[in-house]
């Protein structure tokens, strides 16, 4: 077991402080050296720095935007990472199999076990689960703080429905190793993860670890069209008729016609026109 911990916290995050101080309390009687930080405080490069150097592990208590925004000091330090879902989504989390609570996410850091997975990049933009265009944008622009503590993942599928249902979309063209998409579309995920947008699975052959970027796109169709399909975007499992097109690839060129916005695990950062690749294996985290 690593036994200096750095101990990051969204204090804005579902859980709240208790699981937290149980938290920090079960790992520091378990032999570790636990320093807590509020992301508030660590808002700058030097001060991250600062705190990751005197680590030997990182335990990240948030949820997927929060993990997302230390992504590049922990590829800098390389230090394994420990991911407490305390967030709406949890993607990350969900696609690890790890627990949803808190204490025992943390009983990972202590037992140790790691595994090595992949970040994907957007432009300068690191990311876990996926980038994505269209709908998950106008969902993020939309989606209060508020709403999602007080309806959770519902939520997101609030949003997502009326938005369907409008039928709107842009163009774009993808171009990636043996992969060549074309076309009006209304949403593209590139994901590296497994999950994104709330537990929907981007296809079900998707690994976090396959050094892969799996694209999928969505046509527009027709309200009733997406709802016979709504198990298959669950699912990752498309029968033939489903409103997508998917594709696998190592990098690609993304291109929209008007320019879209890129979001990154749920957070606007970047935009189109956007490179996308995948680092292999380049995250330790703590894993059952």
């Amino acid at each position: 077991m690593s036994r200096r911990i750095a101990l990051i916290v969204n204090p804005r995050a579902g859980a709240g402080d208790l699981s937290v101080d149980l938290l920090e309390q079960r790992l520091g009687s378990a032999g570790a050296s636990v320093t807590r930080y509020g992301i508030d405080a660590l808002r700058d490069t030097a001060a991250v720095d600062r705190a990751f150097a005197d680590a030997d592990a990182v335990a990240i208590g948030g949820g997927d935007g929060t993990i997302n925004h230390f992504i590049a000091p922990i590829l800098r330090h390389d230090l394994p990472l420990g991911v407490i879902p305390l967030g709406t989504a949890n993607d990350l989390a969900r696609t690890l199999d790890l627990p949803s609570d808190p204490l025992q996410a943390g009983r990972l850091v202590l037992a140790g076990r790691t595994r090595r997975i992949d970040v994907g990049q957007a432009n300068d933009c690191l990311f876990f689960n996926a980038a994505g265009s269209g709908l998950s944008v106008a969902i993020g622009e939309q989606l209060s703080q508020e709403e999602k503590s007080r309806l959770g993942v519902v939520a997101y599928a609030k949003h997502l429905w009326r938005l369907l249902g409008r039928g709107e979309g842009f163009q774009v063209r993808i171009d990636g190793d043996g992969l060549r998409l074309r076309g009006r579309i209304v949403q593209v995920t590139i994901a590296n993860g497994r999950h994104y947008g709330g537990g929907m699975t981007v296809h079900d052959e998707a690994r976090i670890d396959d050094a892969m970027l799996t694209v999928l796109v969505v046509r527009p169709r027709s309200l009733l069209t997406y709802v016979r399909h709504v198990f298959a975007f669950r699912s990752g499992r498309f029968r033939p008729g489903a409103p997508v097109a998917c594709g696998r690839t190592r990098r690609l060129t993304l291109r929209a016609h008007p320019p879209q916005a890129v979001a990154v695990d749920g957070e606007i950062r970047t935009t189109t026109p956007a490179k996308l690749r995948v680092l292999p294996q380049a995250v330790a985290v703590y894993v059952p």
